[in-house]
């Protein structure tokens, strides 16, 4: 993933999601999307290790990765994360809206986040 700032300058934020997707600034993105302070990009919506490597190549390494679970919280993906803790990296699980907010206030406050989110009518 290039990192790169939208057009304010500022590094890269949602400003709104529903209706399938998401919006980042004034950029609509369809569909499942991993995002972090520098970049975004279309996602699987699979919960593995291997849909989720960008992410977890990041360096430096997000302090907490949020995994966005749709309308609501989805317990199916307690396993992966989970395993994931058991590799050392810091997660959460929530539904997609309450992830949006909360990745935004991380990035807003300097943390390095990074969010994989499923969509949300």
């Amino acid at each position: 993933m290039e990192a790169r700032r939208d057009e304010t300058g500022e590094w890269l934020t949602l400003s709104g999601y529903g209706r399938g997707g998401f919006r980042i600034g004034t950029v609509h993105h369809e569909g499942a999307i991993m995002i972090h302070r520098g970049g975004v990009q279309a996602w699987s919506g699979a919960f593995s290790t291997e849909s989720l490597r960008d992410l977890l190549a990041l360096e430096p390494p997000p302090e907490i990765l949020l995994l966005g679970t749709g309308e609501r919280f989805d317990p199916a993906a307690a396993a992966f994360a989970s395993q994931l803790r058991k590799t050392g990296v810091a997660i959460d699980m929530m539904a997609t809206p309450a992830a949006c907010r909360t990745y935004n206030l991380l990035v807003g406050d300097g943390r390095r986040a990074a969010a994989a989110l499923l969509p949300v009518a």
